[in-house]
């Protein structure tokens, strides 16, 4: 029975020792009362939960766990070879270590054991021991985590292997292709990161790192070959890149290349009046000159073939109307 107190109140502090003291006897009525009267209703919850279980064992595996008594509540379960539970309790408490442990005794499922090493990559990751925190993100497949952990130790080549190794690669389209080829890129490895972004189905984002690394010709080549939509304004870009680096025989071949006569025309001109003025090569001026020419012919053709070309439409619709 409980303790009678005298006609003075108790100070509160009395019913909390007799809560406690009732709770681990397992002297449920009390408990409660004495809970009620100290105002503490997580407490008054607690001996409802317990009312409910069966099990002795199970109740004072509770109440350890209550009073914070965590390797007693372990033991307890373990001796009612209920580690299942034992494992949901260091789980709760975030104890992920514990976690591994009990669940390599043969309980917990694999997506327990999962949570657990990438809660334990975590735990070394928040401590920048990249190395110990990509172990464990590799046991639970972790490759999302697994990509910065191994951008952070340098070890780009390994990174790259996601994206090219048969035997490591992630699978074609694999939104995590670009997260490969964004940190790849930001090393300055175009090629490696292309072929991550390729992979992805990031067309865009290839050409984009190409451009950023001033990898030009890359750039055109896959511009051309997936027919990028934007490749005149990436043609000029290269141009004017070109021309920066005086490379301005270049710059022509790319606006032959991009059907920019007027362009291509203007450059040569340019080059060759530089030739006349300086009487360095008369030659090679005059050869330039007449390359300049028939660029400006080829320009001049293209422009009637398509004026005749509407011409003709115009005068058939009118026929058939």
């Amino acid at each position: 029975a409980a303790p009678v107190f005298g006609e003075n109140k108790p100070p509160p502090r009395l019913w909390r020792l007799l809560s406690e003291s009732a709770l681990d006897r397992l002297d449920l009525q009390t408990a409660e009362k004495a809970f009620v009267r100290c105002a503490d209703y997580q407490g008054v919850q607690l001996v409802k939960r317990l009312a409910q279980l069966s099990d002795k064992g199970k109740q004072k595996a509770e109440v350890a766990v209550y009073f914070k008594r965590f390797d007693e509540a372990e033991r307890l379960y373990k001796d009612m070879d209920r580690l299942d539970l034992a494992i949901q309790m260091r789980a709760r408490l975030g104890d992920w270590f514990r976690v591994m442990h009990l669940a390599g005794q043969g309980a917990g499922d694999d997506q327990m054991l999962n949570q657990a090493h990438v809660n334990i990559g975590d735990y070394y990751f928040d401590r920048q021991l990249w190395g110990k925190a990509n172990q464990y993100y590799e046991l639970a497949s972790a490759t999302g985590k697994q990509i910065e952990c191994l951008y952070n130790l340098e070890l780009y080549d390994h990174l790259a292997a996601l994206a090219s190794n048969p035997e490591r690669q992630l699978p074609e389209g694999s939104p995590l292709l670009s997260m490969v080829g964004e940190r790849l890129a930001s090393v300055g490895l175009a090629e490696q990161a292309v072929e991550a972004f390729l992979r992805g189905g990031d067309v865009k984002q290839a050409i984009d790192c190409c451009v950023l690394l001033n990898k030009w010709d890359k750039a055109v080549e896959l511009a051309e070959q997936h027919d990028f939509p934007q490749i005149e304004g990436l043609l000029t870009k290269y141009a004017e890149h070109l021309l920066s680096k005086g490379r301005r025989m270049e710059a022509v071949e790319l606006y032959r290349k991009a059907n920019r006569q007027p362009d291509a025309a203007k450059l040569l001109a340019e080059i060759a009046g530089e030739l006349v003025k300086g009487k360095s090569n008369l030659l090679r001026a005059r050869q330039l000159y007449v390359l300049a020419a028939l660029e400006v012919e080829k320009f001049r053709n293209n422009t009637l073939n398509i004026q005749g070309i509407g011409t003709t439409t115009v005068m058939g619709t009118k026929a058939t109307m």
